[in-house]
């Protein structure tokens, strides 16, 4: 089957945060207070399928290092981890978005299908059009935020406060 096209990928529901990224992405979101906060955003499909920053830093990984052990390497998470998630992103779309050749050392490998490529160039045009678009609400969210994000996320107790 052909990869679907843009119309075909139309998600039913956008969700939108910042900074709420997997735990082996933390270091891609970290750094100095930027200017304009940047969007996390998660693209659940019309047949329920997620897409977002770990599924398109993965295929972005897989796509630099031309396997999916060098990418589970690179990334910190376990190689079983890495190879699930590229069979959980081949379900969704009607043609497989990673081939993978069997191997091991020095052999084999794996590389993005044209399907791939054309899934994190639209997810990252997306988030760009969403960052332009509301550009001025993030400039006026990110006035309002302290210079010094806190360690903990919104919700949860600090341990050294007492009750």
């Amino acid at each position: 089957m052909a990869p679907r096209t843009g119309a075909a990928l139309e998600s039913t529901l956008m969700t939108y945060s910042i900074g709420d990224a997997k735990m082996h992405l933390r270091d891609r979101f970290s750094g100095d207070v930027m200017a304009i906060p940047r969007l996390c955003i998660h693209i659940v499909l019309a047949n329920g399928a997620i897409l977002g920053p770990t599924e398109i830093t993965l295929l972005e990984s897989i796509e630099a290092n031309g396997s999916i052990q060098a990418t589970a390497r690179s990334g910190g998470f376990s190689y079983r981890y890495a190879w699930n998630l590229v069979q959980a992103i081949n379900e969704i779309f009607d043609s497989p978005a990673v081939l993978t050749e069997r191997g091991g050392y020095n052999r084999g490998g794996s590389e993005l299908t044209a399907t791939g490529k054309q899934v994190v160039a639209m997810y990252h045009l997306i988030k760009s059009r969403l960052e332009s678009a509301f550009a001025q609400e993030l400039r006026e969210l990110n006035s309002m935020v302290r210079e010094n994000v806190p360690s903990q996320r919104s919700g949860e107790k600090d341990s050294d406060s007492s009750d």
